[in-house]
């Protein structure tokens, strides 16, 4: 995982200091959210571990429920006014990965609720993968 989160780094720095302007404002601000989300999955996987080796530990549920809001709060930006300037074969590309994203976001919710470390590891390695082929995809516009 820290390999793929340095390589996605990596790629979004070289993407924000290409040529920027020759690409529609929607398209920048969803590569810029994706890096911002970059840093919540990072900070959802530390805390996600932790909650996973003591289910009990308050301070790592209560940093789950805080980083799990801020990520749920960058994700209108890949809302349809956002992807309706792009050709429609694209444009169901990220439609598909976003919802791809929330729906491991979704089931990873269920398993910190029922508080299963087995589960808790396991969704959250789908939640994982369903960002970068998030950021594979929005990188690649």
């Amino acid at each position: 995982m820290k390999f793929l989160l340095l390589a996605l780094s990596v790629f979004m720095l070289v993407t924000a200091s290409t040529a920027q302007s020759s690409k529609p404002a929607a398209v920048v601000q969803m590569q810029m959210t994706v890096g911002k989300l970059l840093m919540l999955v990072r900070d959802l996987s530390v805390a996600n571990n932790a909650f996973a080796k003591d289910t009990e530990d308050q301070a790592a549920l209560n940093t789950l429920y805080t980083t799990s809001e801020d990520l749920y709060q960058l994700l209108p930006v890949f809302g349809t006014s956002s992807t309706s300037t792009l050709p429609l074969v694209t444009r169901e590309r990220v439609n598909r990965v976003i919802s791809n994203f929330k729906d491991a976001l979704t089931n990873w919710e269920s398993a910190m609720d029922e508080r299963s470390a087995p589960n808790l590891v396991s969704t959250f390695k789908a939640v994982e993968n369903a960002f970068l082929s998030l950021g594979g995809v929005v990188f690649s516009l």
